[in-house]
């Protein structure tokens, strides 16, 4: 167990993306600044951030910066903030988001994606280095990576999407990991190394799958299957986090 003062006090969050598939909503904003139930989706997470202790953390901006740097520069936060931008990502994914991070990162740290509306209360499970949200993976609503899990609650293999593996016996990734100084020592050097090839159009997952292949990396699962979330890329998703939400009190302004 983690002692108190060795818990993760750092977030990143990657939110260079278009936002494409929730288009009229992103017309004019980032995916991140969409309301669910009135309230940005980066101010609920930054709620969530500071009701869990969290000090710091960096935000990877890409698709209408400046709007995040304002919002940021507009509201008083009980957590520092730093914007980095990633300037090519009309063109790149978000593995050169996250290697735009890397240089200031000098810690462990908890690394989430934009588009998440969670319970608050499961973030304090990201305190503690080396963790990995999954939940039963739901073919009706869910897409993406996967994740198969040894009896001792610990990752065997990510599955990309395009895994022939059937997906029913997987975990859903939740888009939500921590890391240890060692394993983001891993990581960064195994995105180096897509960033130096300019294989900069893949996920960083891509990268988390090999390291989890060569017996590099250990992630503990924490299990969301008892876990209200949404991930939110298109207008059903959104429709469907508002009714999941709308009652819950992590959602008031």
């Amino acid at each position: 167990m983690c002692n108190k003062n060795d818990q993760i006090k750092t977030a990143v969050i990657l939110a260079a993306g278009k936002g494409s598939r929730l288009y009229p909503f992103t017309k004019q904003k980032p995916k991140c600044l969409v309301d669910v139930c009135g309230k940005p989706i980066l101010r609920q997470m930054i709620d969530c951030l500071t009701e869990n202790s969290f000090e710091e953390l960096i935000i990877v901006t890409g698709f209408l910066s400046e709007k995040i740097e304002e919002y940021v520069s507009n509201h008083d936060f009980d957590i520092r903030i730093k914007t980095v931008r990633n300037h090519q990502f009309a063109t790149t994914n978000n593995i050169y988001s996250l290697w735009c991070a890397a240089p200031y990162i000098q810690s462990s740290f908890v690394l989430i994606e934009s588009d998440l509306v969670i319970d608050q209360r499961i973030l304090g499970e990201f305190k503690h280095p080396d963790r990995i949200a999954l939940d039963i993976y739901r073919p009706e609503f869910h897409s993406g990576t996967t994740a198969s899990v040894c009896d001792e609650g610990f990752v065997k293999q990510l599955h990309l999407e395009n895994c022939k593996c059937p997906k029913t016996t997987h975990f859903k990734t939740v888009n939500i990991s921590s890391f240890s100084q060692r394993s983001w020592n891993q990581l960064k050097q195994a995105i180096d190394d897509y960033v130096r090839s300019n294989e900069t159009g893949v996920f960083y997952e891509l990268a988390m799958q090999e390291l989890l292949q060569q017996n590099r990396l250990k992630l503990k699962m924490v299990d969301f299957r008892e876990t209200l979330w949404e991930e939110i890329d298109t207008v059903d998703d959104l429709k469907r986090a508002e009714k999941t939400f709308e009652h819950l009190e992590l959602m008031n302004r």
